[in-house]
């Protein structure tokens, strides 16, 4: 500041002595900018463009602090008439891309850029503002190039580091991710928002503890709000035991409870804060009280998610609905979701009007596939402003999540009123906690019967079974030597996510594989693969030399999954949370699954299938049940035999099932629009 105030007083002399000099107008106005004075900087400024109205430089300058002012329409209108009066000068183009794209304008950002970066390919600024703007837009392969183009000129540029870091964390490529972060930090020690990054990737790894201390200490360093966040948000992907899940979720309640309590307010992109509650849902309790707590957090905290859309869908009998989910392509989402989809357009087309919206650059041949079952889709920038206003300018009556809290993006938007009526699906079996989704999907058969207790949401029980499910189907015979399975051995497959895997299942599925000695327990890699070996380091002294019985398959795409699936003997349901897709898929196969019920709606999808079908065979009523059937149907091949062909006879009850679709569109076309 000193400097500043010595550059002033020069300035000032200079000025005295020629009072029309435009350039020492100009140096007195970045001066008194950098003291924090704008207003009387901006007057600095103008005064130089009143002298000399061609200089870019000015112009530029000025909307930089027109823009710091808030007045960010001035700002627009300085950086254009920079680029008009020299359109070599890069920096213009630099600074009104960052201004376009803090508008929530990325498209029209990302032209702006490009026409700098033609006049400059080494422009260092723009390729890093280019890159950011390439994020939001979902090119992530562009992204990761603008920023090693930049590192490249200028490998001293801390930002760049950060920001491919982030990119990669994203990706969950937490290796090439911690290089970048440290790369931001060699070229800025004090770099905190590095350090800050570099934890949430080590967290995405399942290095909580790792990830807490530097949380910690940047608290102590500087208590910026969303270290506090991020840290009382933590929680274990593969917790250590039953009791490490008690510990960790009084942790994350107490934490929100004091941040709640000091009405701590956050003004960044809570994007930037992805809290860890998705894996609560794996712990086997209700999680409404610690949702609701979240949710009235992020209300008080971050004002800005409470975005109200004013647009209002015009008089029309035919209902526009939308799905969002960034997993409308190959993943489990898409593929619950592609035959409920394709039955609401071909039985009430002409009422109800189906709009699919995903996120730019999650689309695949799933995202592809689904939306050629529809009128209308589209995808979103990774941007919460900009998505908020495309949702909003599409005119909905009611927009549905198929899921909430599987993913930040889809959690924060759904605190916004997009549409008359919001719901969320079961894509994530959990309440949402937030109070701006009206109404919670789900399946009668699969319920228990207190469930609304469980929501936040309006409960809403469709009949026939969850959702019209498609019978799977595999290109090619795999065998299992080509799976790298033993060819005599009876395989115990769990097919699931590692952290479905409850402590409380360990020593079951340790007495499975000891009293079975021909038998093998198979299990597909973690993602990220780290979560597989904190899981057998848990499993390791229970199991002891059982634990060479363990067989971990790398993980693969859709039809190698089914392929190795087919390939197994017994199914092990995951307990308290159990599987969804992989119920379906094992039946179609006509594969036994053994199930153990839980309390809520993510335990007891297998029991509801079955329910369907008439079979009981394998709904266990207590872990020691579950292990006797899994070992009978183990050891005994004639009975394994005797209830696969039962499944096969009767699986055409689970499958293209139309009561969910009519009694969902009953729903849509039944449920009170008020604007």
């Amino acid at each position: 500041m000193g400097d500043h105030k010595s550059a002033e007083k020069a300035f000032e002399v200079m000025l005295q002595k020629a009072p029309n000099d435009p350039d020492a107008l100009h140096l007195l106005g970045l001066s008194l900018r950098a003291q924090g004075r704008l207003r009387e900087a901006a007057e600095k400024i103008d005064s130089a463009i009143t002298l000399l109205p061609g200089q870019a430089m000015f112009h530029t300058h000025a909307g930089v602090v027109a823009v710091a002012c808030g007045d960010l329409g001035s700002g627009a209108k300085h950086y254009q008439t920079a680029i008009e009066c020299d359109p070599e000068y890069v920096d213009a183009y630099s600074n009104f891309g960052v201004l376009l794209d803090l508008s929530g304008q990325c498209e029209e950002a990302l032209v702006v850029l490009n026409q700098g970066l033609a006049h400059d390919e080494q422009s260092v600024s723009i390729l890093v503002n280019r890159g950011k703007v390439l994020v939001k837009l979902g090119r992530d392969v562009e992204a990761e190039a603008s920023y090693r183009a930049a590192i490249e000129l200028n490998s001293g540029i801390a930002e760049a580091h950060n920001n491919l870091g982030n990119l990669l964390k994203r990706q969950k490529r937490y290796d090439e991710a911690t290089t970048a972060f440290k790369a931001a930090l060699t070229a800025r020690p004090g770099f905190l928002d590095a350090r800050y990054n570099w934890a949430l990737s080590l967290a995405g790894t399942g290095k909580v503890d790792e990830a807490d201390d530097i949380l910690a200490r940047l608290i102590s360093e500087r208590p910026e709000p969303h270290f506090f966040i991020a840290r009382a948000g933590l929680m274990q992907a593969i917790p250590s035991s039953s009791e490490d899940i008690g510990l960790w979720r009084q942790r994350f309640e107490e934490g929100f409870d004091v941040l709640h309590a000091k009405r701590l307010k956050y003004s960044g992109d809570p994007l930037s804060v992805p809290v860890m509650n998705f894996y609560l849902a794996y712990h086997g309790k209700n999680d409404r009280p610690l949702m609701e707590k979240l949710s009235e957090f992020w209300r008080q905290a971050c004002p800005s998610l409470n975005y109200i859309s004013n647009s209002i869908a015009p008089a029309s009998s035919r209902r526009r609905v939308g799905f969002f989910s960034r997993y409308l392509k190959s993943h489990a989402v898409g593929y619950t979701l592609e035959g409920l989809l394709e039955g609401l357009v071909d039985g009430a087309g002409d009422e109800i009007e189906v709009v699919l919206i995903s996120l730019a650059g999650d689309e695949d041949k799933g995202w592809e596939r689904l939306k050629h079952k529809v009128a209308h889709s589209l995808a979103l920038p990774h941007d919460l402003m900009s998505a908020r206003k495309v949702i909003s300018e599409l005119n909905l009556n009611i927009l549905i999540y198929a899921d909430i809290g599987m993913d930040p993006f889809s959690y924060y938007l759904s605190f916004s009123r997009l549409a008359p009526i919001q719901c969320v699906f079961w894509g994530h079996p959990v309440t949402s906690g937030v109070s701006t989704v009206d109404y919670y999907i789900s399946s009668d058969k699969a319920e228990p019967c207190r469930a609304q207790d469980h929501y936040t949401e309006h409960l809403i029980r469709l009949g026939g079974v969850q959702t019209c499910y498609q019978r799977p189907k595999t290109t090619g015979n795999l065998i299992r030597r080509e799976a790298n399975l033993p060819e005599n051995r009876t395989l115990y497959m769990c097919p699931q996510s590692l952290f479905k895997i409850h402590p409380d299942m360990d020593q079951w599925l340790a007495r499975l594989i000891k009293a079975d000695t021909n038998g093998r327990l198979v299990i597909f890699e973690g993602d990220p693969p780290t979560l597989t070996s904190r899981l057998i380091s848990r499993w390791r002294p229970i199991f002891g030399n059982a634990i060479d019985r363990v067989i971990v398959l790398e993980r693969t795409d859709w039809n190698g999954f089914l392929s190795i699936l087919r390939l197994g003997d017994v199914i092990l349901d995951t307990w308290p949370f159990g599987g969804g897709n992989t119920n379906y898929q094992a039946f179609g196969f006509g594969l036994p699954v053994v199930t153990l019920p839980g309390e809520f709606i993510r335990g007891l999808g297998a029991k509801a299938l079955y329910k369907h079908m008439g079979i009981s065979d394998c709904i266990a009523d207590s872990p020691e049940d579950y292990i006797n059937i899994a070992l009978n149907l183990g050891q005994k091949q004639e009975l394994r035999s005797k209830i696969s062909s039962k499944i096969l006879e009767r699986s055409e009850l689970i499958f293209n099932d139309t009561g969910v679709i009519e009694d969902l569109i009953k729903f849509l076309q039944s449920v009170s629009i008020s604007d």
